[in-house]
């Protein structure tokens, strides 16, 4: 059990909430780059939004599967193969040519993004101490938002 305010509690409620801000930005960074999407593949402005909608949909969707798998192979080897999975795609777009690829990417990426949230509220409430989930959880969700800002 961690304790509440101890070295462990503020080093563990830092990586989650990092965690955070990185995987709703990363589910979030096409939003503003949709114009050089619409100019580099030569797509229309709609098609360009699928870059968002496929992986927020896939996400959502990974989000009833991941839980579960949480609960049978563990919180933390849930978080840390996701976060790992969503590192490698985050790199293979870098090098799509094409945007259908793209969207497969961007979905892969929507499934591994889902690995935190499932995981970390679950992770929180059986590693740390009543007294300091409150403050935890709190730090989380504010993350949240910052990530998607």
């Amino acid at each position: 059990m961690i304790q509440t305010h101890s070295k462990a509690f503020w080093r563990a409620t830092l990586a989650l909430c990092i965690g955070s801000v990185m995987v709703f930005s990363n589910l979030y960074i096409t939003q503003p780059l949709l114009p050089q999407l619409v100019e580099v593949f030569d797509i229309d402005s709609l098609e360009a939004t699928l870059s968002v909608s496929v992986a927020t949909l896939c996400l959502g969707g990974a989000l009833l599967l991941l839980g579960p798998l949480s609960d049978a192979y563990g919180r933390r080897v849930v978080i840390h193969t996701t976060l790992l999975l969503l590192c490698l795609t985050t790199f293979a777009t870098a090098f799509v040519s094409d945007y259908h690829t793209l969207l497969v990417l961007r979905g892969l990426q929507g499934v591994f993004i889902a690995g935190l949230p499932a995981a970390a509220m679950a992770y929180m409430g059986e590693e740390f101490e009543p007294q300091g989930l409150l403050l935890a959880v709190g730090l989380y969700i504010g993350a949240n938002s910052v990530g998607g800002v």
